[in-house]
């Protein structure tokens, strides 16, 4: 699991959406792709990407939704899950351990290139 630390509204989703859309410029294959409802461009899917299957589950503001993540993606053989998760949450915390992990914590936004750091910093771990 490669999880993206950060506060509420500091760009943990726009990061990912970052890291899903450099991937695809790179030819990775799309498995299965669902948009969520809300407003924040949240999504979950799994791609193929250079023989690994990786998950990406941007909803990082729900708990219990993160932690049935962990286990849908590794029930699916998921090679890696990247994830966000809201540094208020304690439960995924907890639950994460049980799988191989990197924490990236989310570059606050103190210049325009915040969230493209943190892109680099992910696709360094795939």
């Amino acid at each position: 699991i490669i999880m993206l630390l950060g506060e509420k509204n500091c760009g943990k989703t726009t990061t990912l959406n970052l890291v899903y859309d450099c991937l695809n410029q790179q030819q990775a294959g799309i498995i299965e792709k669902k948009e969520s409802i809300n407003e924040m461009k949240d999504f979950e899917c799994i791609i193929r990407y250079k023989s690994k299957k990786i998950a990406f589950f941007t909803m990082g503001d729900f708990a219990i939704r993160l932690i049935k993540a962990f286990e849908k993606y590794a029930d699916k053989q998921c090679d890696v899950l990247v994830c966000a998760c809201n540094t208020k949450l304690k439960l995924p915390h907890w639950h994460i351990k049980k799988h191989p992990n990197a924490i990236v914590k989310k570059t606050m936004p103190l210049c325009c290139y915040s969230n493209s750091i943190d892109t680099y910093k992910i696709l360094q771990l795939l």
